[in-house]
């Protein structure tokens, strides 16, 4: 999280953030990530976990709501998230 509160501090209005976990996070770590970021921050977290299965997990646990979608065309996870 230091890293992501490091380029938070520097934030502008409407920015929109990515943070490449590839695959590093366990679903509950990435659930406390996701809970610890400020409200109103739009970021992507691009291949939360290290497997689809747990990346749907995560997905499923999500409570930022219909604003977490996963995946694309090409199979890559990915996470957007506004909080």
């Amino acid at each position: 999280m230091g890293r992501i509160d490091a380029c938070l501090a520097y934030r502008e209005a409407g920015e929109l953030f990515l943070a490449d976990a590839n695959g590093g996070l366990t679903v509950e770590s990435a659930l406390r990530l996701i809970a610890a970021l400020p409200s109103g921050t739009d970021i992507v977290l691009e291949a939360p976990c290290a497997t689809w299965a747990e990346t749907q997990s995560l997905r499923a646990r999500c409570s930022v709501g219909d604003v977490c979608r996963l995946g694309d065309s090409l199979g890559r996870r990915f996470m957007p998230v506004r909080r």
